[in-house]
């Protein structure tokens, strides 16, 4: 079981709410950046450009090509704001 405690803005809602772990999987949108932490790409980044029911598809920073991971292997990653700025 996985226990979350609820967003302190939703007043309705003030227990901590819980999961069976198999009922949750993680979501990714196409632009996320993401990192590969587990699999034949480990230690791998890149955008998603793609999410299929079980595989995302993201383009990989280092070999600028497709790059076909399951959900289980990625990280949602953020990149520092000094390295945004000087992408523009």
């Amino acid at each position: 079981m996985l226990c979350f405690s609820p967003p302190h803005y939703i007043p309705s809602l003030q227990d901590p709410l819980e999961f069976p772990a198999h009922e949750l999987k993680k979501h990714f949108k196409t632009g996320d950046h993401v990192k590969v932490i587990g699999g034949k790409y480990e230690g791998d980044t890149g955008l998603i450009v793609r999410v299929e029911e079980n595989i995302v598809v993201l383009f990989s920073d280092l070999t600028m090509h497709e790059v076909n991971s399951e959900r289980k292997n990625l990280l949602c990653v953020t990149l520092p704001l000094n390295q945004m700025q000087s992408r523009k």
